[in-house]
């Protein structure tokens, strides 16, 4: 927070969120920030600047920034950049949610050997973190972020599933919406190897099967191309007059960017629950 020296009134703030217990050496993410107009014009930049050198944070990110606030990023030398958008329509001809002006629905990788297999609770998962976390890549979110921010969130339902192979390597996170008399499901989350996600395109088909989901969709970076195309889901480029809403707290039927800025210069896995992009935006939800 930043308070005025004479009035000693509040007159900014950055909250932020970390991926660890610890947060000496945690990456972190930057959620509300906020200044009121002072005798100080740089007082937003200064109060970034601050939270980024006495965190004693290892990366310091934020999603959903403004896009016209870009070139403030890029004055502080941070990384910024922009979330790819991927979709998986359900082959039907009415959609409640998506606005499908071209229904492509691409082939997937059929792997026999892959299956997606339902964790549900936080047991279960902390003998597959053990093995599959590296706490050297960017960024690590230890046993007490996830729990906390999956399995104990007071107001979304996540589910967690292994991708099985041999043995569970890897770790999806998804959370269903209801929205017009239909649902969706939202891959918001990813631990492990990526290369695993090459061989669910089926399991995710049969999401959309059995629950009758119009639509898969997964907001990141840092993931090739063709490694999601080869699950089945489809890059939505500038070329893709599809809609594929991003807000549903109140529901938008529009398409949405989502920026970035990062402190860490190599790229790295972003998904759409770092940060504070996947929460809940009614004041209804909150009792």
């Amino acid at each position: 927070m930043a308070t005025d020296n004479v009035s000693n009134e509040i007159v900014g703030l950055c909250g932020f969120i970390k991926n660890t217990k610890e947060l000496p050496g945690s990456d972190i993410w930057g959620a509300l920030w906020k200044v009121i107009k002072t005798r100080n014009p740089m007082l937003g930049i200064n109060i970034l600047e601050y939270l980024n050198e006495n965190s004693c944070c290892r990366s310091f990110s934020s999603l959903g920034i403004a896009k016209k606030t870009l070139p403030i990023y890029d004055f502080l030398r941070y990384k910024t950049g922009k979330l790819n958008r991927y979709y998986r329509l359900n082959n039907q001809e009415n959609f409640q949610v998506a606005v499908v002006k071209e229904k492509i629905i691409l082939d997937f990788n059929k792997e026999d050997n892959y299956s997606l297999q339902r964790l549900d609770n936080f047991e279960a998962v902390v003998p597959i973190l053990k093995r599959i976390q590296n706490d050297t890549k960017v960024p690590y979110k230890d046993n007490w972020y996830l729990e906390k921010r999956y399995f104990n969130h007071p107001i979304y339902n996540y589910q967690v599933f292994g991708i099985k192979k041999e043995q569970i390597d890897s770790i999806i996170v998804v959370r269903e919406i209801q929205q017009n008399e239909t649902k969706i499901l939202r891959i918001v989350d990813f631990i492990g190897n990526p290369s695993d996600i090459c061989g669910i395109g089926e399991e995710l088909q049969n999401l959309i099967d059995q629950k009758g989901y119009e639509y898969i969709d997964l907001y990141c970076d840092g993931i090739a191309n063709e490694i999601l195309e080869t699950a089945g889901l489809k890059l939505k480029d500038e070329a893709d007059l599809n809609v594929i809403p991003n807000y549903f707290e109140p529901f938008v039927q529009e398409n949405v960017d989502i920026y970035y800025f990062t402190t860490h210069n190599e790229i790295f896995p972003i998904f759409k629950a770092d940060g504070d992009q996947d929460r809940p935006s009614r004041s209804n939800l909150v009792s």
